[in-house]
């Protein structure tokens, strides 16, 4: 009797290790950008990079597309080589078109931890929703693969770092149809980041008060995103991205730097408005 109830003793603590329920972890940090959203049980701050760090983002498509020279992980990376120049810290992103939640925890090992990071920014969570058709979101199976996420990368010694989604549309008033979705989804990225206290980088407030401010005729794509598109980012998205992780690591941004995005925006827009584009 005292080993069947020993043994159950043994698979119930097996059980809550590997649900991720433990508080045994590493204390982790937060950041939120963008507007104040509480995140339980997570402190307010992130830590500047520092000598010997190697950053990975691992993703799907923005990720991919932000490895191009105007792409978010590119900006980042050049900020970080001219601030930090006598430390060697290396910025790479990980990023695969189509890539869901699931797909990113089973290539998490071999594309990524066995790179030996420090920290990892995880940009997922968009692929799930924006190709539900053809993969139905699951809120439940998405916030496991979240868990086992910063799981397997505290497990390999690193820092995980969890970012909200950006938009699947540009508009303003809610009329895109993904937007619930997309909120219900940073709730629980949210949610996974106060429950592990984990760093949180708050992209969606941020995306859509900026949006607020640039799109006042709103417009679906073209704005933040590629004409026609309305997901992937174009330069001027990307901008905004990186500068919002670079923010949230304190690494230096140009003084004013909103105001100068957001006019470069409304003079592109202007311009296409008036040579008769759509």
């Amino acid at each position: 009797m005292r080993n069947h109830v020993n043994m159950r003793l043994v698979w119930m603590v097996a059980l809550t290790l590997w649900a991720g329920r433990t508080v045994a972890d590493e204390p982790a940090t937060n950041v939120v950008t963008g507007a104040a959203v509480a995140v339980p049980n997570a402190p307010v701050t992130l830590s500047a990079p520092k000598d010997g760090d190697t950053i990975i983002i691992v993703g799907d498509s923005l990720t991919e597309h932000g490895n191009r020279p105007y792409g978010y992980v590119t900006l980042m990376r050049d900020v970080i080589a001219a601030q930090y120049r006598t430390s060697d810290i290396t910025v790479r992103g990980s990023g695969v078109g189509y890539d869901s939640s699931q797909n990113v925890r089973k290539r998490l090992q071999e594309d990524v931890l066995r790179r030996a990071p420090t920290i990892v920014i995880v940009e997922i969570g968009l692929a799930d929703l924006y190709y539900s058709e053809r993969r139905p979101n699951d809120r439940k199976l998405f916030k496991f693969a979240m868990k086992d996420i910063v799981w397997q990368i505290r497990r390999a010694g690193a820092l995980p770092v969890l970012m909200t989604l950006t938009t699947i549309g540009e508009c303003t008033d809610g009329s895109n149809p993904e937007d619930a979705l997309i909120e219900d989804y940073s709730v629980i990225i949210r949610e996974v980041a106060g429950e592990k206290r984990c760093p949180l980088i708050d992209l969606r407030p941020a995306f859509m008060a900026f949006l607020e401010r640039v799109n006042p005729d709103n417009l679906r794509a073209g704005v933040l995103t590629l004409d026609n598109d309305g997901v992937h980012l174009n330069p001027d998205g990307n901008q905004l991205m990186a500068n919002l992780i670079l923010e949230a690591f304190h690494v230096h941004t140009p003084t004013g730097w909103r105001d100068t995005l957001a006019e470069r925006i409304r003079a592109r827009l202007d311009a296409s408005e008036g040579a008769g584009t759509p």
